[in-house]
């Protein structure tokens, strides 16, 4: 697989995982229930989406291994809050 090809398909992992669960309709419910703080960061994607792209990038990376994985995170958590800055429009 190829870098590029790689990095897209860990970018839209990781912005479909944080549209789930920070934005999505189907998870609203569990998210009234908690706090506006954590509302709040959850709907972030600059916030959330690092987390989500570090535990993504970090679950690839430990399955098959990438070179610089902290700059992997870097730019695929930029490329996240990109997307939801987009989405936001």
């Amino acid at each position: 697989m190829t870098y590029p090809f790689l990095f897209l398909l860990l970018v839209g992992a990781s912005y479909r995982i944080y549209r789930f669960i920070g934005r999505d309709d189907i998870t609203e419910g569990f998210r009234l229930r908690l706090p506006d703080r954590v509302r709040n960061a959850l709907a972030c994607g600059w916030c959330f989406g690092f987390w989500v792209s570090l535990a993504v990038v970090v679950i690839y990376d430990a399955s098959y291994g990438l070179p610089l994985p902290v700059l992997w995170v870097l730019a695929v958590s930029t490329a996240v809050g990109f997307l939801s800055e987009i989405d936001n429009g």
